[in-house]
């Protein structure tokens, strides 16, 4: 089983790769702004979540520890957070200064979506 943290697994995208991630039996932890309510549409059962913010770093170690893959889905709907981070490859240099955390990284890219 691989150890997975979805960055932005609340949004649009990030939800669609927890689900994936926790049906294929992944251990999945998710790191976002906000920890969804039980039963919320933005939560799965199946992962862990973590409250943290990028621009702090607060909160970012605990949802990181012992992933094997971080799958950064950070954007938000409003395309605010990519404007604010994008480092113009479309990841975040916050979470990048983490990396040593994780084995390896993955930036989809949502502009299909």
């Amino acid at each position: 089983m691989t150890a997975i943290c979805v960055a932005g697994g609340t949004g649009q995208v990030g939800r669609e790769v927890v689900r994936l991630a926790v049906a294929a039996g992944h251990k999945v932890s998710v790191l976002s702004r906000h920890v969804p309510t039980p039963g919320s549409v933005k939560r799965d059962d199946g992962a862990t979540y973590f409250a943290g913010d990028v621009t702090t770093g607060d909160g970012l170690p605990d949802a990181l520890a012992g992933a094997d893959v971080v799958i950064d889905c950070l954007e938000g709907q409003s395309g605010k957070a990519q404007k604010q981070f994008a480092d113009g490859g479309g990841c975040f240099s916050p979470l990048l200064t983490l990396q040593g955390l994780a084995g390896r990284w993955h930036c989809p890219s949502s502009t299909a979506t």
